[in-house]
């Protein structure tokens, strides 16, 4: 179910909108262990836009959402962002150099957004209890609690603890910041857009088995503890022009990403360079082989083997790193004679 309401009002050279949106929605048969229990979600959307003769912009918006997935008083949660522009060629004192500099809009956004997913369902509820009864296995098959007295062969029937929920878990939250600039020239035939992001992910759910003694037979379960920091760039070089009746344009791009695990729970290591911490998430550990030498039987000689990837991507990694180059060449309107 889905209602909203929207509204635009021009005052002059003012420009003003509002939004309210009000969503309900529920997931039959979603999967998992409980497949037989709808998963449901509700929450509400507002934004409000403003601009001064399309050259000052402001956009500020409000999330407010609630998830099955945690308990009351943690349910809910607000999630803000607001947004800037500046489109500085539209300025009068931009005439002079109009003809190389067509255009420049200067931009900057922060907001902050939650996630629900990929954490499980219902991990707020109590803890989960097998009950057993001795069958004649072994005391490592956990299938027998205990007997009394001594040359007793007869054991007790008994439960344990198999899992163990928590009622403080909630919305993993992450901050994200974003600025950047769109440069066009020539009349708009060469164009360049350049963004800078940073995003500080926290509450990510991790386990809290670590801090659980082995000797206790306490089961762990999910907190709110792991924390990821990401930051990086991206940049778009674009040429579009004529060649007689045929329009064609062409677009590099070029982006550069880094994340680091700021905290994960982490269990204290004998040295420093057994930690995950600190490094980016995902990273591998051990050796790591670029290239590779094969000897052929029939020569005496070695060969260097290399890899090219014959689409227009390439991608190099040098940890703990990202780069990424890619080159797209779009023909458009080619007029049949």
């Amino acid at each position: 179910m889905q209602a909203s309401l929207n509204y635009t009002r021009k005052f002059g050279d003012h420009n003003f909108g509002a939004l309210v949106l009000y969503n309900e929605s529920k997931n039959y048969y979603p999967g998992g262990v409980y497949n037989s229990i709808p998963r449901g979600y509700v929450g509400m959307v507002g934004r409000v836009t403003y601009d001064y003769q399309t050259k000052y912009m402001i956009d500020l918006n409000m999330g407010y959402n609630g998830s099955e997935n945690f308990a009351k008083g943690k349910r809910f949660g607000f999630f803000p962002s607001a947004s800037l522009g500046w489109i500085i060629s539209s300025e009068k004192f931009w005439e002079p150099i109009r003809k190389v500099v067509s255009y420049l809009k200067l931009r900057g956004s922060i907001g902050k957004v939650g996630n629900d997913q990929g954490v499980g369902r219902f991990l707020y509820l109590p803890g989960t209890w097998q009950f057993y009864t001795n069958n004649g296995g072994a005391w490592w098959t956990n299938d027998r609690t205990g007997n009394f007295g001594t040359n007793n062969g007869v054991f007790m029937p008994g439960a344990r603890e198999s899992s163990n929920g928590n009622p403080d878990v909630t919305w993993e939250t992450a901050t994200k910041q974003n600025y950047g600039a769109d440069v066009h020239f020539f009349g708009d035939r060469l164009s360049l857009g350049v963004d800078l992001f940073w995003e500080d992910r926290k509450n990510i759910l991790v386990s809290n088995e670590t801090t659980i003694a082995g000797i206790s037979a306490l089961k762990p379960n999910s907190i709110n503890f792991g924390r990821v920091k990401n930051h990086g760039y991206e940049m778009t070089l674009r040429w579009a022009d004529k060649i007689g009746k045929v329009d064609y344009s062409i677009a590099p791009t070029f982006a550069f990403a880094r994340n680091k695990v700021v905290e994960m729970a982490e269990v204290k290591k004998e040295f420093p360079h057994m930690y995950r911490t600190g490094h980016p998430v995902g990273q591998p550990f051990g050796y790591d082989f670029f290239t590779v030498w094969t000897c052929r039987t029939s020569r005496l000689h070695c060969v260097l083997v290399t890899a090219y990837s014959l689409t227009s991507q390439v991608m190099v990694r040098w940890m703990p790193t990202m780069y990424m180059l890619s080159a797209t060449a779009i023909f458009l309107s080619i007029p049949v004679a």
